[in-house]
């Protein structure tokens, strides 16, 4: 976990537990070494920093290539461990990068919708 994605984690997990009150569930079933795919519900773009907060090791996402446009916020979504992936042409790059980041030992999470559900 690099010192930024630390940063992060430490700022959403203050804020989910102290504005959301939120409280964390059986986390010691998530490993902390060796590959890890978590799946989850994307209702909110509070999801991502939501799952990732919520285990102690770092996480690896897949995120929309046209987020990485904006120079800070693609440099703050590369040391949170994003990938980008475009949506539109197959994102077969961005798979391939979160599949090796897999093979490596990694956690990655993925939202089977692929976008925010509608509730």
């Amino acid at each position: 976990m690099n010192f930024v994605y630390f940063l992060g984690w430490c700022f959403f997990r203050f804020v989910y537990a102290t504005y959301f009150r939120w409280h964390v569930f059986n986390s010691e079933r998530v490993p902390l070494k060796g590959p890890v795919i978590l799946a989850s519900n994307h209702a909110s773009f509070l999801d991502p920093p939501l799952v990732g907060s919520g285990v102690h090791r770092g996480i690896n996402y897949l995120a929309r290539e046209s987020l990485f446009r904006f120079p800070g916020v693609g440099w703050l979504l590369r040391q949170w461990n994003s990938v980008p992936v475009d949506r539109d042409g197959g994102g077969a790059a961005g798979l391939k990068a979160i599949l090796d980041r897999l093979l490596a030992g990694g956690a990655i999470i993925l939202f089977p919708e692929g976008t925010r559900a509608r509730r």
